[in-house]
């Protein structure tokens, strides 16, 4: 199966808009990283609406329109996430998108895209993004947690803040010598661990090993 050819870029959407259309439990997912990032976030959806999108419109941290949405919802947006529930939705938008150089992701439905969202482990000041070219996004998931764990260490943040403090410290010009040199020696280490059934040999998991860590 051949995955999808991407460019990996972070986006600066600080004070601009963002909108979402739909409301279900993916888009929810979307949301805590858009305010992170310090987006103006706009959802727009009828009928079942995520509790976290909910709770989210209470606190006033996004704003919450419950109607249909419709296709003019996108102008302006620097970044447009479409919820699987509207993927005929999605694929009317997309074509547009791409003439016009949008970003514009419809959940889950890579053929209505001009971008992929992909997983981020956050910790220490540090980002890691991880993709898979639309192969496996369950599997990204699970690498995001562990890595998350591992960047949670206070020593690795203490180093982090060293670095960077003696790269400030720095001549303009040496700046990248400097770093350089703080960093040499720092590894990371990883382990894979691979599921049983997987190692086993067998094709798939039996049912009642889907749930299991």
């Amino acid at each position: 199966m051949s995955g999808l050819r991407t460019l990996p870029v972070e986006v600066m959407v600080e004070g601009r808009r963002t909108v979402c259309l739909g409301a279900c439990g993916e888009v929810a997912l979307k949301l805590p990283r858009l305010l992170e990032a310090g987006a103006d976030v706009l959802v727009i959806a009828e009928g079942a609406i995520d509790p976290a999108v909910e709770e989210a419109a209470a606190a006033g941290t996004i704003r919450l329109e419950r109607r249909a949405p419709v296709p003019a919802d996108v102008e302006g947006a620097v970044v447009t996430f479409v919820s699987p529930e509207h993927e005929a939705l999605g694929i009317q938008l997309v074509e547009e998108a791409r003439r016009g150089g949008r970003l514009l992701c419809t959940l889950d439905r890579p053929h209505a895209c001009t971008f992929v969202n992909p997983a981020v482990a956050r910790g220490s000041h540090l980002t890691i993004t991880l993709s898979s070219g639309g192969r496996a996004p369950s599997l990204l998931r699970r690498m995001r947690m562990d890595l998350e764990r591992a960047l949670a260490s206070p020593r690795l943040a203490a180093f982090v803040e060293r670095v960077a403090t003696l790269r400030a410290e720095a001549p303009p010009g040496e700046r990248s010598t400097r770093g350089r040199a703080a960093t040499k020696g720092f590894g990371a280490e990883l382990t894979v661990r691979l599921p049983r059934w997987f190692e086993e040999g067998r094709d798939a998991p039996e049912p009642d090993e889907s749930g299991a860590p």
